[in-house]
């Protein structure tokens, strides 16, 4: 049987649905179905919230990745590298854009990375571009087997602190 996926719902944002009042659909923040999103018509010059929300779906997805607590961390020491002025920003790799993103090849090493803007950091995902001369392209397998042994150390962690704590209970 399916594990069911069940996120919070954030400070300040509806419990039910805000046009019929059921429980809300497991991607929205503010309706229960599609129809409701479709039917519901705001106060005013209030803005109408959209169907899906991007909190949510990010947060289900999290919830089933392994990985994904490891790519935080590491995105998270880049940026303070980055603040900290260890690692300096560049610009895009191919359109020379200023506004950047870091991209990581490899999660296990916050200083690796590949400076891409917006566009092109999401080509690559969607393998719609090479880098390197068409040398290195995205590969989720890749990814995944980078990090195993990170994720595999971490679980051993866990397991040698639970036998540590046992034995003095």
């Amino acid at each position: 049987m399916k594990k069911k996926i069940i996120i919070s719902i954030r400070e300040d944002k509806p419990e039910v649905c805000i046009c019929c009042g059921s429980k809300l659909h497991n991607k929205s923040e503010f309706y229960c179905s599609q129809k409701c999103f479709d039917n519901f018509i705001p106060l005013q010059n209030d803005a109408k919230p959209e169907f899906l929300s991007k909190w949510k779906i990010r947060k289900r997805r999290a919830q089933k990745d392994p990985f994904s607590e490891i790519r935080k961390q590491t995105r998270n020491k880049t940026r303070q590298l980055v603040i900290d002025g260890k690692i300096k920003k560049k610009n895009c790799l191919i359109c020379n854009c200023k506004e950047v993103v870091a991209h990581h090849e490899d999660y296990s090493n916050p200083f690796n990375i590949i400076w891409l803007c917006e566009k092109h950091h999401k080509e690559y995902h969607q393998k719609i571009i090479k880098l390197f001369n068409n040398t290195l392209e995205w590969n989720d397998d890749r990814l995944t087997k980078n990090l195993q042994p990170i994720l595999q150390k971490k679980r051993d962690n866990k397991l040698k602190t639970i036998k540590i704590s046992s034995k003095h209970d």
